[in-house]
């Protein structure tokens, strides 16, 4: 009988992921550190009565102030989809690998402030009780 070998991936945040090599030759592998840059992509909901254009502008405004967004790379800014209950945008720029993580926490949390501040609704779930007495 043959013994299963594996092979053990070190991740950036000092996990040992050890994987069988039967599931290794089986599969894609997908290394998003390989190149030296990124892009950043990200997608957000938006209310049906909010205004497209203006929350599409702040999502640019967002990426180019942004100062580990590369400004030689293009920033793409569309309609990403129509939703049950929003219409998704998406935003793509590029970005350092090393800095992909805090440039995105970072995005997702000037957006939400850029959109509060513009009065642009991202709509979520809601649900209303009534009781009967």
């Amino acid at each position: 009988m043959v013994g299963l070998v594996y092979t053990t991936i070190l991740t950036t945040d000092n996990k040992a992921i050890t994987i069988p090599n039967g599931t290794l030759s089986n599969s894609t592998v997908t290394n998003v550190t390989a190149m030296d840059k990124r892009m950043l992509e990200l997608k957000v909901g938006i209310a049906y009565e909010a205004d497209i254009r203006t929350a599409k502008a702040v999502l640019e405004r967002v990426y180019r102030e942004h100062p580990m967004v590369k400004k030689d790379e293009d920033i793409k800014v569309f309609v990403d989809s129509l939703g049950d209950s929003s219409v998704v945008l998406g935003i793509r720029g590029w970005v350092e690998t090393s800095d992909y993580w805090q440039t995105r926490w970072d995005i997702l949390e000037r957006i939400k402030l850029s959109f509060d501040e513009a009065g642009i609704e991202i709509p979520y779930n809601k649900m209303d009780v009534h009781l009967k007495q």
